[in-house]
């Protein structure tokens, strides 16, 4: 099963009316379904969790943002939680995952936008597709699901590899992106757009509509068919590797780059996590970035090393005596 078979069998598993009650009001839904909610007590709270958390004894602690349609997702993102942990069939599923923290995550993610934006509230808007920017806008103002949620739900009907893209226009970086199919050179969450790209001279109530491309931080880069728009804080864009808009062919031409695996690992890390890690090692410590903390090794080096009285160099604690390094000494 892929991880969105995962996701609506874990929807449809829930009875119609309980459904509706989510979809409507999470927080009473949740409340009727016997879970204990809390809010955080500070905002520097919150920010260690994200926006939500859930444990195995039924409660779930969210951050509190009245009328806002982000709560509504982080608490179905939390109520996803708490089913996904109480279905056999989806732990086993995870088990195999290369990344479970990451896979967890986004099977989440996916019960979250289909309980707030169900098939059909798609379909009546895409219709036979294929599916556009501007289809993220209308989902937006015509339910009352975050933009998240609808960029997650969008891309369900997306016909090919590519992505949906939600992009903070005043800062130039990605807030989403949601992969479709196997990518190499793909965008990812807090990744500044790259240089060049179109999607940097958006403006308000424009419609990009072109052959495009994504690249990597170290410029490795793979052709893709664009469709964008934009309104004052976000730019909406869909990315393709298939020309579903009938625009001109660049069929042929450079080879797509080959999708690069990344490492997998278990090992502990020094904030106290232990576990599965993903991803490409530091380059100057040899270590994987934990999925916890997001720090290597050199990052904890740094935070721990002092400065010579002296010279005002940085060093590890134990290569300084009286507070003095090797050669000031």
């Amino acid at each position: 099963m892929t991880l969105r078979e995962q996701a609506a069998r874990i929807v449809d598993s829930i009875d119609p009316k309980t459904r509706t009650h989510l979809a409507a009001d999470p927080l009473g839904a949740m409340t009727s379904t016997g879970l204990r909610i809390g809010e955080f007590d500070q905002r520097a709270e919150a920010r260690r969790f994200c926006d939500g958390l859930s444990t195995a004894t039924g409660i779930v602690l969210y951050m509190a943002s009245p009328g806002s349609r982000r709560e509504n997702f982080t608490l179905l993102h939390e109520y996803a939680h708490t089913l996904v942990a109480n279905d056999i069939d989806a732990m086993i599923w995870l088990a195999d995952q290369t990344d479970i923290p990451r896979a967890t995550e986004q099977l989440c993610n996916e019960v979250a936008s289909l309980l707030l934006v169900p098939a059909t509230v798609i379909d009546a808007v895409v219709g036979h597709g294929p599916i556009r920017a501007e289809h993220l806008q209308q989902l937006h103002r015509e339910t009352g699901a975050s933009q998240v949620a609808v960029a997650i739900a969008l891309a369900r009907r997306l016909n090919a590899n590519g992505a949906v893209m939600l992009i903070d226009r005043a800062r130039g970086t990605v807030v989403q992106a949601i992969l479709v199919g196997e990518l190499a050179i793909y965008p990812t969450n807090g990744q500044p757009v790259p240089t060049a790209h179109p999607l940097c001279r958006i403006e308000p109530g424009d419609h990009i509509h072109q052959r495009s491309w994504w690249a990597t931080p170290w410029n490795e880069r793979q052709d893709y068919y664009l469709d964008a728009t934009a309104s004052t804080r976000r730019a909406y864009a869909v990315m393709a590797t298939t020309d579903l808009w009938h625009m001109e062919s660049f069929h042929g031409g450079e080879d797509v780059p080959q999708r690069q695996v990344r490492p997998a690992s278990v090992r502990s890390c020094r904030c106290g996590y232990e576990g599965p890690m993903c991803g490409f090692p530091c380059t100057d410590c040899g270590e994987q970035f934990c999925t916890n903390c997001r720090k290597c090794l050199c990052d904890y080096r740094t935070a721990a090393a002092v400065p010579c009285r002296e010279c005002m160099l940085s060093y590890a604690p134990t290569a300084l005596v009286n507070g003095l390094c090797s050669d000031c000494r």
